[in-house]
């Protein structure tokens, strides 16, 4: 676990009262849970990824989510229509994607974009920060990699009012850039960036079994977002 903070306190004492108020009755303690729960990881400008204060537990984080739910959180039904079109600790349901989405009309969050077929490799919330500040988005692609994984990453905006930006991009691979991208776009409330060319090479990487990071420099750190990986391409038939 992470060390002391000054005084004494710990940071995992914080979860234990975070459970207690969710278990007793508190809507926003189960929803702050079931994003602590999802390890949806905290960027900071300027800082490192933050550590994670509790195992990531996708089953538990839907159950808390599910109840904040019920005090109408828009935040827990975009959270859960995520979970839903991926499997994340409950089997695919397109359908309830769906119901989840619909749920949010009127709200903060836009996801008319989003492809419920596709991969997410990455969702992001927004953080309270100066406007204009900037964080890094950073997520992992697990090996084995095929070169083609990453040929077509997508940024979907999912905020209803704020646009975001971002330019360069890092793929790391063992903490060294193996490739860096200049890509500048911007992307409105409720659209998706063109598809990034991110392709790698047969025979750059020296073992494509490990996996990859890739990191994302975005503008403002207020926005949210989801990344998606391209559909497999399937192969013809000979």
């Amino acid at each position: 676990m992470a060390p002391d903070f000054p005084g004494g306190a710990r940071p995992e004492n914080g979860v234990e009262w975070l459970y207690r108020a969710a278990t007793g009755g508190c809507y926003e303690a189960m929803k702050d849970l079931g994003v602590m729960l999802m390890d949806i990881p905290s960027y900071f400008p300027g800082l490192p990824q933050q550590p994670s204060l509790a195992r990531r537990d996708y089953a538990q984080a839907a159950r808390f989510l599910r109840m904040a739910l019920q005090y109408r959180d828009q935040e827990a039904a975009y959270l859960l229509s995520l979970m839903y079109s991926q499997g994340w600790g409950m089997p695919v349901s397109t359908e309830l994607s769906r119901l989840m989405m619909e749920r949010l009309n009127g709200s903060g969050y836009l996801t008319s974009s989003l492809n419920l077929q596709s991969a997410i490799a990455a969702c992001w919330l927004p953080l309270p920060v100066e406007a204009g500040s900037s964080t890094i988005l950073r997520f992992t692609v697990p090996g084995p990699f095929a070169p083609a994984t990453l040929k077509g990453v997508t940024l979907h905006n999912t905020c209803k009012e704020q646009s975001f930006s971002f330019s360069k991009l890092n793929v790391l691979q063992n903490g060294r850039v193996v490739l860096d991208i200049f890509a500048p776009q911007k992307v409105a409330p409720g659209q998706s960036s063109k598809p990034i060319g991110i392709s790698i090479p047969e025979g750059f990487l020296a073992d494509t079994t490990l996996s990859l990071e890739v990191e994302i420099l975005l503008v403002p750190g207020s926005s949210c977002g989801v990344v998606e990986l391209p559909l497999p391409v399937e192969k013809e038939r000979p």
